[in-house]
C-alpha cells in the first residue's frame, strides 16, 4: 500500500470496516500484553467520541475540569449526557497513551529500517508531502479542521489527540514501505488495520471507542478540506465539517462574507487576489499567519501598554492566541517524539497538563497581586497550561558534546506560579517564577529561577536569569529551534535527535 493509498483510506467514504477494526484492536492488546478490550464502542462521528473520551479521562485528569464546566452549560451539557448513557458504569482503565509513547512502538518500527539514521530521515515529514499535508489539516493536532468545528465544542483537543496522533498514517506508511525488508512486528500490523477501517479513535485498558468514517467529502487538488457552498465533510448522523482551502470554517454562511480567525475562517472573499494595497490593509493576525511571525511581535512590542487599549486590544490578543496554539501543537509533537524514543519523563504524568477549568480566576488572582502579565504569558496560560520536558535519554547528554546541560523547556502551572508568588519574599514581589533554572533542571542546585518582572502591560516580557537574554516568544522560538532543548544553542552538534525531534514543528 503505497502512500496514495493511504490517501484514499484517509479521505474514504465507505463505511467503517467494524470486523476489520474490531480484530485489528484485538490484536492490538494481545501486542501489548493485555487482556480485552471487553467494551467496543462505535460512534458515528469523531465529535461524538471525543466527547466519550473526555468521559472516561475526566476522574483521573486535566478533562475533569471541562466536563464540570460543560455539565454547567445547558447548550452543551448534552453531549455529556450522551456520552454517560452509551457508556453507562464501565470502568474503562487507564488509557492507552502510555503504552503507546513508550518504548516499545519505537523500537518496533526501529526494527524496519537499515539504522537509526534511516529511521530519522523516514520519520520527517513538511507540506510537501501530500499525505502528512491531507492528514494534518483533516484532524492532525491542532491544526485539523475536524476540531475546529462550533459543534465540537471543548473536546477539540480530544479530536485532535486521538491515537492517530501518536502513530500518524505518514509514519504507517513510511514504515509499510519498509516492510518487505522483513516481518512487520504486530503492534504495527496492528494499528495500521484500525487506522485503515475507520476514523480517530481512543483506546483504554478495558475498553476502545471507534469512529465511523464521513459518507461524503469534498477536497482541493492539494487534497484539503474544501468547499464554497457547504460543508466540506459529511458524516452518516448529519455532523458536518465546513473548511475552505484546508482552514476550518467555524461560522458556515456565504464565502464571500467569511474572514480568517484564529480558529479558522468566521463568515477574505473568494478567489481574492491580494493587491499592494490590500497587503497593506491586512490585519495584524492575517500578517501573521502569512508567516509575519517576528514582524508582527516586534510591532506589538513597540506598542509599549497601548497595545491593551482599542483598536490594538483584540487583533494582539488575537495573535498571542495563535501563537500559543502553535506553541501548544510543537509541545505535543516534541512530547510524543520524546515518547517514542524512550525518553524518561522525570514527570510521564505532567510533561504537558492543559489548562484547566480555573485558569480564568487564577489569572485574575495574579493581576490583582501583581499586576498584568504579558499578553505573551497570559495567553501561554490560557492555552498550552504547563510544560515540562525534564528527564532523560543517553543520546540527549552525548559525551562527545562535552559538558553542557541541555535546558528542557518548562514552564510551571500558572498555580505553583501563584504559590511561589505568595511565598516569595518583600523584595521579590515585583517578578514571578515561570521555570526551574538550567541547573535545576538538572538536579543540580544554587541557581536562580527563570523570572518575568511584574507589572508588565506589553505584549511580551523579557525572560529573566535565562543565558540569552530573550523576550518569552523568542525564548519558545529558540526552544522549538532545538526540539524542546535550547541548551543545545551554540554547542558543536552533528546530525541526530535533535534533527527528529525538531523536524516540521509549526513556525510562530
Amino acid at each position: 500500500m503505497d502512500r496514495t493509498a493511504w490517501i484514499e483510506s484517509l479521505f474514504s467514504t465507505e463505511p467503517a470496516d467494524r470486523p476489520r477494526t474490531e480484530a485489528g484492536a484485538k490484536a492490538l492488546y494481545r501486542a501489548l500484553d493485555l487482556e480485552g478490550p471487553r467494551h467496543v464502542f462505535w460512534f458515528d462521528n469523531p465529535s461524538a467520541g471525543a466527547w466519550a473520551a473526555a468521559v472516561l479521562l475526566a476522574p483521573t485528569g486535566p478533562w475533569a475540569g471541562i466536563v464540570a464546566q460543560v455539565e454547567q452549560d445547558p447548550e452543551q451539557r448534552s453531549a455529556i449526557e450522551r456520552a454517560r448513557e452509551r457508556l453507562g458504569q464501565i470502568n474503562a482503565g487507564p488509557s492507552l497513551t502510555g503504552h503507546l509513547t513508550g518504548k516499545r512502538l519505537f523500537t518496533d518500527r526501529l526494527s524496519l529500517y537499515l539504522d537509526l539514521q534511516a529511521f530519522q530521515r523516514a520519520s520527517i515529514f513538511n507540506d510537501d508531502d501530500d499525505l502528512y499535508r491531507a492528514e494534518m489539516q483533516f484532524r492532525g493536532p491542532m491544526r485539523g479542521v475536524a476540531g475546529f468545528q462550533e459543534s465540537a465544542g471543548r473536546v477539540r483537543g480530544l479530536i485532535h489527540a486521538s491515537l492517530l496522533s501518536i502513530y500518524s498514517m505518514s509514519q504507517m506508511a513510511a514504515d509499510e514501505a519498509q516492510a518487505a525488508r522483513g516481518p512487520v512486528p504486530p503492534l504495527l500490523e496492528a494499528l495500521w488495520e484500525i487506522a485503515r477501517s475507520s476514523g480517530p479513535w481512543w483506546a483504554f485498558e478495558d475498553a476502545i471507542l471507534l469512529t465511523d468514517r464521513p459518507c461524503e467529502i469534498h477536497l482541493n487538488d492539494r487534497f484539503q478540506l474544501h468547499s464554497p457552498d457547504g460543508p466540506a465533510a459529511v458524516y452518516r448522523d448529519g455532523w458536518r465539517i465546513y473548511a475552505w482551502q484546508g482552514e476550518a470554517v467555524v461560522s458556515p454562511g456565504p464565502p464571500e462574507q467569511w474572514e480568517l480567525g484564529p480558529e479558522g475562517f468566521r463568515r477574505v472573499p473568494a478567489h481574492r487576489t491580494p493587491t499592494a494595497a490590500s497587503k497593506s490593509q491586512k490585519s495584524l493576525l492575517e500578517r501573521y499567519c502569512d508567516g509575519e511571525y517576528k514582524e508582527v511581535w516586534d510591532e506589538l512590542i513597540n506598542m509599549g501598554p497601548a497595545v491593551r487599549q482599542a483598536p490594538y486590544a483584540k487583533p494582539a490578543r488575537l495573535v498571542a492566541q495563535e501563537t500559543m496554539r502553535r506553541v501548544a501543537a510543537n509541545v505535543d509533537t516534541v512530547i510524543r517524539r520524546l515518547g517514542s524514543m524512550g525518553y524518561r519523563f522525570r514527570m510521564p504524568k505532567g510533561a504537558h497538563v492543559p489548562p484547566g477549568g480555573h485558569t480564568d480566576r487564577f489569572l485574575k488572582q495574579l493581576d490583582e497581586l501583581a499586576g498584568p502579565a504579558p499578553l505573551s504569558l497570559a495567553a501561554f496560560y490560557e492555552i498550552v497550561g504547563s510544560v515540562d520536558l525534564t528527564g532523560y535519554h543517553e543520546r540527549l547528554m552525548a559525551s562527545s558534546l562535552g559538558y553542557f546541560l541541555p535546558d528542557p523547556l518548562v514552564v510551571f502551572p500558572l498555580e505553583q506560579t501563584l504559590l511561589d508568588h505568595n511565598a516569595a519574599a518583600e523584595g521579590d514581589l515585583g517578578r514571578i517564577s515561570i521555570a526551574p533554572d538550567v541547573y535545576h533542571k538538572a538536579e543540580f542546585s544554587d541557581g536562580a529561577r527563570y523570572e518575568i518582572a511584574l507589572p508588565d502591560a506589553r505584549a511580551d516580557g523579557e525572560l529573566l536569569n535565562e543565558r540569552h537574554g530573550l523576550f518569552f516568544v523568542d525564548y519558545l522560538r529558540l526552544a522549538f529551534c532545538w526540539g524542546g532543548f535550547p541548551g543545545y544553542d551554540g554547542v558543536a552538534y552533528r546530525y541526530g535527535v535533535i534533527e527528529v525531534l525538531r523536524g516540521d514543528l509549526l513556525a510562530f
